[in-house]
């Protein structure tokens, strides 16, 4: 490759665009009649992993269609920047792929190595749909065309796709296939699905687990609310608190899980925020030292089989006023006896 830092990016986008359509040829591989099924495919460039490419692996792979993974993942990588991203050239380093949150793929070059990574403050992962379509809508955009000029990359849109087909999948299909690829970028639990025209969706990547003041949380669905799992603090007083910022992402507390602080004998006071719809079963119960549960919840629906009980001589729950009553019934079909409601 070149010396030179941009035209090496730029040729090896385009040497690895180009080797799959020219040795596909020479070694005479044959078009899949039947059309292919979605394709899953993820890069994970978190934790500093990154992606390389050298000339001797440009060669090489050419004489086979076994393509080791990571000439599958830079093919990957650079079918999202083309779809998603701004134009390959020699002038750009850092494809933005998505402004909010930050996503975005740095390319750097040495004489005979491009090394593609996640982009300094890129943030959860992104999930881009690669087709004949989507590359398509994005000629149209990057082109300002209308959609009924479409027909026009038809052509290069099934070359396109064909030449992702002939790495990722070992044989060329008819460029009817679509790859669902997913990049890590950080271990944030933000997944951005993006769009060639529109906004990008966000959602939340389930059973990620954190911590934060003391307490371990999973995300239970992709609207990002969270279960409180236990404490990781031996502490007198525990807040679930009504949402947690994460990495600038405000999630919503709204399950207690089973056994939350089950037999703890440091507790003395908890506070249940008012996102809380779930107790799980034996939550609270036999806190030797637990004098007072207060809910500030109104969503309360369920409580688990003895959430409360054997706990301090003087234990009660303190609910909202308009709640009581509805709490009392729901104790009563959860086998929670003997406890004080105020």
């Amino acid at each position: 490759m070149k010396k030179s830092f941009n035209l090496g990016v730029c040729k090896a986008f385009a040497s690895i665009a180009c080797a799959a359509f020219i040795f596909a040829g020479m070694n005479g591989v044959n078009s899949i009649s039947a059309k292919a099924a979605d394709v899953p495919y993820s890069v994970d460039l978190s934790n500093g992993n990154s992606v390389k490419i050298n000339d001797g692996e440009l060669s090489g792979v050419t004489k086979s269609q076994n393509y080791p993974k990571n000439y599958k993942d830079f093919t990957m990588l650079e079918s999202a920047i083309k779809i998603y991203g701004p134009e390959i050239d020699s002038t750009t380093t850092t494809f933005v792929l998505s402004e909010k949150p930050y996503q975005a793929i740095a390319a750097s070059a040495t004489d005979y190595c491009v090394i593609l990574s996640a982009a300094k403050n890129s943030v959860g992962s992104g999930k881009y749909i690669i087709s004949k379509d989507t590359y398509i809508a994005s000629r149209l955009k990057a082109n300002n065309m209308p959609e009924s000029m479409g027909s026009i990359f038809s052509k290069s849109a099934k070359e396109f796709i064909q030449n992702c087909e002939r790495v990722v999948n070992g044989k060329e299909g008819t460029g009817d296939s679509v790859f669902v690829v997913t990049i890590k970028y950080s271990s944030l639990p933000v997944l951005i699905t993006n769009k060639v025209n529109g906004d990008a969706t966000v959602s939340y990547m389930t059973g990620y687990e954190f911590e934060a003041d003391g307490i371990k949380y999973r995300v239970s669905n992709t609207k990002g609310n969270l279960t409180a799992l236990y404490l990781t603090k031996g502490v007198k007083t525990v807040n679930v608190p009504d949402s947690v910022v994460y990495s600038g992402y405000t999630m919503n507390v709204t399950d207690i899980a089973p056994f939350f602080i089950r037999g703890n004998k440091k507790v003395k006071n908890v506070t249940v925020g008012k996102n809380v719809t779930t107790i799980g079963k034996q939550a609270f119960w036999n806190c030797k030292k637990l004098k007072k549960v207060k809910i500030k919840s109104t969503k309360v629906t369920s409580f688990g089989r003895k959430a409360f009980g054997k706990d301090a001589k003087d234990f009660y729950v303190k609910t909202p006023k308009s709640s009581k009553k509805n709490y009392e019934k729901l104790f009563t079909k959860s086998s929670i006896k003997g406890i004080k409601v105020k």
